[in-house]
């Protein structure tokens, strides 16, 4: 408690000094991303080299084993500088070694496409495709505590159209992800099967608009989801988890200027399954967003947001995680960012009597050197507790990084 406590006012100290009038100086201009120009496109390339200091690389909640893990993230985006249309294109790679827990190492990478048609003013047609290859993170819900990190393949897709006439808008999108799960190696030299795992996520989103004196929308929201798993076998994957559900939304949107803006949204989410055993799933629906800029170098943010997550838990057809924080950035001097952030997390797992809470916090100061390259350092706090026994765990993460982008 005390180190929460600590963390928090560590937090409301750096809150409380970003926003004295006299740190509001400089410019962030020599901070935004040229790009390279090449022809019709630009092209946005960036290196990030991290070095971690974790005292509980595992989520445990006791016998904490701590390392060192060094990070690298490369990747360039190409985007289109056409006056009409537009098409980008995007590609990383993540990688992180462990000093001394090297079956913890991981190398992760992503390609996305996105294109966008415009057909008539406020009439576009859009599309993106993307794949990437990554791991979940040790105390994420659906860890199996395996030898090595559960890997996993994602394929994503998706189509969306916005017409907009005067004062009215539809906007209507389609969206799928496969999943497609690595079996985890386990400390018995067993892997654990985790094809059942596999599956197709769908979502459909249709939003109707409408504004008033430019800066304020009211909107009517209805989404579609569907969950269809490869392999239903319950004789060895215990249950049939396939599902659909929907969302139905109404919303408030104003818009302050091009970078600040209020969105709220309230209504009823609903997920039911196929298997009887699995109990479905209902709940009030909340979505909202506060980003502000009081002063071209602040950039204050509040969120909330719900939604329906699968699990691998027996007995559990998912939970409803209710997450909400605030974020603040702060630059000054033209060469320096601070940034302080806290989130909570409410994970109510379906089916059985367990409920979690994380709660994180993190706070760090960033040096720009000139318009390409930064450096900086952060602290991390970590706190998971559960009604279920021998869930809870707590973890702090020192960070320096270095970051070059154009």
């Amino acid at each position: 408690m005390f180190s929460m406590i600590k963390e928090f006012g560590i937090v409301a100290f750096l809150i409380l000094v970003m926003n004295m009038p006299g740190m509001a100086w400089g410019q962030t201009a020599s901070q935004t991303p040229e790009g390279i120009i090449a022809g019709s496109f630009y092209l946005f390339p960036v290196l990030e080299i991290k070095r971690r200091q974790d005292d509980n690389i595992y989520a445990l909640p006791n016998g904490e084993v701590n390392d060192e893990i060094t990070t690298a993230k490369a990747g360039v985006r190409i985007a289109s500088n056409w006056s009409n249309h537009m098409l980008s294109l995007q590609g990383g790679v993540d990688l992180g070694r462990f000093t001394k827990e090297t079956n913890e190492d991981y190398t992760d990478f992503s390609v996305l496409a996105s294109a966008r048609i415009d057909i008539l003013r406020g009439v576009n047609i859009g599309a993106n495709f993307g794949m990437s290859a990554l791991h979940e993170d040790r105390g994420s819900p659906n860890d199996l505590s395996g030898s090595e990190p559960t890997r996993y393949g994602l394929v994503s897709g998706g189509l969306s159209f916005k017409h907009e006439v005067s004062a009215l808008s539809l906007h209507a999108d389609i969206k799928t992800e496969v999943y497609s799960y690595n079996d985890t190696p386990t400390s018995a030299l067993i892997d654990v099967d985790q094809k059942g795992r596999n599956r197709i996520q769908m979502e459909g989103t249709t939003r109707l608009s409408l504004k008033i004196m430019d800066l304020n929308s009211f909107f009517i929201q209805g989404k579609y989801f569907a969950r269809d798993y490869e392999f239903r076998d319950k004789s060895k994957y215990g249950y049939d988890r396939n599902s659909g559900g929907y969302e139905a939304t109404l919303g408030y949107k104003r818009e302050f200027s091009n970078t600040s803006l209020m969105e709220l949204q309230f209504g009823q989410r609903d997920q039911q399954y196929l298997d009887e055993e699995l109990p479905d799933i209902s709940g009030l629906q909340i979505t909202g967003l506060l980003s502000l800029n009081p002063s071209p170098l602040t950039h204050f943010r509040l969120f909330v947001n719900r939604s329906i997550e699968e699990t691998v838990m027996s007995d559990v057809s998912g939970y409803f995680t209710t997450n909400y924080g605030v974020k603040l950035d702060k630059e000054f001097l033209s060469i320096f960012l601070m940034k302080a952030s806290y989130s909570h997390n409410d994970l109510d797992y379906q089916g059985v009597d367990r409920k979690d809470t994380l709660k994180t916090a993190e706070v760090g100061l960033y040096v720009f050197m000139g318009s390409y390259i930064s450096f900086g350092a952060s602290y991390q706090n970590i706190n998971r507790s559960s009604t279920a026994e021998g869930m809870d765990y707590q973890k702090s993460v020192v960070m320096v990084c270095l970051s070059g982008r154009i």
